[in-house]
């Protein structure tokens, strides 16, 4: 039985050379709750709902913005915008 919860190639072959970052600070520790359901097929738990909000653990803004999503050898964060808004 081949897992229904696998992104498409394509798109798995796209995330695999990406990762998302925060668009305030640049940091690449960003967090989304989620749900899970055990699913006794699989013998495991499975992501059943992805919530809409995101958090990063560096600036510690709840991110509402879509994320920003660079390729992975661009390791080089932003520094963090401070209370007034700039760098």
């Amino acid at each position: 039985m081949s897992d229904p919860f696998s992104p498409p190639a394509w798109l798995s072959g796209w995330l695999s050379t990406r990762r998302p970052v925060c668009p305030r600070c640049g940091s690449a520790r960003i967090v989304r709750d989620a749900c899970a359901r055990w699913d006794t097929n699989f013998g495991r738990w499975v992501l059943a709902q992805l919530h809409d909000r995101d958090f990063c653990e560096t600036c510690e803004a709840d991110i509402d913005d879509p994320l920003a999503w660079v390729p992975l050898d661009q390791s080089q964060e932003r520094p963090p915008i401070d209370q007034e808004g700039s760098r």
